[in-house]
């Protein structure tokens, strides 16, 4: 089956090619779509555990993500052991914009690419 440019032009608008059709703007934005800005490789220079992701995870996560709560069993993030062990699962819910959930603030696009970065770096303990 041969594809005409028209029906290329039209995927790649909807659906969104590397970065999204609007990820430079606001890639967890009500634009539809799921984001594509996940980092293919670590960035330069890496993103660091104790500057860049914690006070992100401290002030928009642990307001639900409690040790002991049950309404995220599981999914404590109070150290960086936990936060190292739920480290692709973060990536998952980060990537593709589902969390944090009100009443949490949503990430910035700074705070969402931090959090992806040190987990693509291999979520080291820096």
């Amino acid at each position: 089956m041969t594809r005409s440019p028209i029906w290329l032009l039209a995927l790649a608008c909807c659906c969104g090619g590397p970065g999204g059709p609007d990820a430079s703007v606001d890639p967890c934005g009500a634009t539809g779509g799921e984001p594509h800005d996940l980092p293919q490789s670590c960035p330069s220079p890496e993103p660091s555990f104790s500057k860049d992701v914690q006070p992100i995870l401290q002030s928009n996560c642990d307001l639900c993500h409690l040790p002991g709560d049950p309404s995220y069993p599981g999914f404590p993030y109070d150290s960086y052991a936990d936060d190292k062990k739920y480290a692709s699962e973060m990536l998952n819910f980060v990537s593709s914009c589902l969390m944090p959930k009100p009443p949490g603030t949503p990430l910035t696009e700074a705070q969402r690419q931090a959090i992806m970065g040190w987990v693509v770096c291999g979520a080291p303990d820096n």
